[in-house]
């Protein structure tokens, strides 16, 4: 069984050629006669392919907490290879000894044009991974995503 995981920066992040990632989220401001584009910061991203069921994968990356609070993960996922089917994965946060922090949250529908956001409340300060799961025996699934 083969895992893949790569780290993107923001910037690729925003002009990859995946099919998936709304450019919608793209801070753009006109100025004087040229326009200008500026993406937008992120802490950590990710891009993932080959997620098997029944596996999990866990960020290379990390993104810390600086003080008790939200994190958002803004994420697309899909079958892979554009496959047939419904991506059903969980995301939870990790800390760097591998144990949960939070909640696991579901989400149980395919993302390719759009994206979508979950949210994770008070979670203490500290460095962070996420790790995702494909635990229902559903499609293998690929995608992206990056916390802000």
């Amino acid at each position: 069984m083969k895992k893949t995981i790569v780290s993107l920066t923001a910037f690729a992040l925003l002009t990859s050629a995946a099919p998936a990632f709304a450019q919608d989220n793209n801070q753009v401001s006109n100025t004087t006669a040229n326009k200008e584009f500026s993406p937008m910061a992120a802490q950590m991203s990710y891009s993932f392919w080959d997620l098997y069921h029944t596996s999990h994968i866990d960020t290379k990356d990390t993104f810390k907490v600086d003080a008790s609070g939200t994190v958002s993960l803004t994420l697309v996922q899909y079958p892979n290879n554009n496959g047939n089917g419904t991506a059903n994965l969980n995301y939870g946060i990790i800390n760097l000894d591998g144990k949960q922090v939070g909640s696991t949250i579901n989400v149980d529908k395919n993302y390719t044009s759009t994206n979508t956001t979950i949210y994770w409340y008070n979670i203490p300060k500290g460095t962070y991974k996420i790790r995702i799961s494909n635990p229902y025996g559903g499609v293998d699934a690929m995608g992206n995503g990056y916390i802000n």
